[in-house]
């Protein structure tokens, strides 16, 4: 499988931002790992694993250093992608979502 590495900032609407820090990038592994409160990560009555998640991917280096600056400071969102997906970019804020 292939994923879109979304990336947002902000905390008012004034700076926030969203943008795709990689695209198409290309999924190795997908862990589950032991959630902090349970012990364990556990699978709903949906099939969705719930709990931390380490998803593996193979970037080239700037985008490496894109998705570990906003692992750190804002927050990372995986979408998937085929190879057919659009991959443009474009500086998402809520004033463009309200639209």
């Amino acid at each position: 499988d292939r994923v879109g590495v979304v990336a947002t900032y902000g905390v008012y609407p004034d700076t926030d931002h969203t943008n795709f820090a990689a695209n198409r990038a290309l999924v190795l592994a997908v862990t589950s790992l032991a959630g902090p409160a349970s012990g364990e990560s556990q699978v709903n009555n949906a099939g969705v694993v719930t709990g931390n998640i380490q998803v593996r991917l193979a970037l080239p280096s700037l985008s490496v250093e894109k998705v570990v600056h906003a692992s750190e400071v804002g927050k990372v969102w995986l979408a998937r992608q085929n190879k057919d997906a659009e991959v443009s970019r474009r500086d998402i804020t809520s004033a463009d979502v309200l639209k």
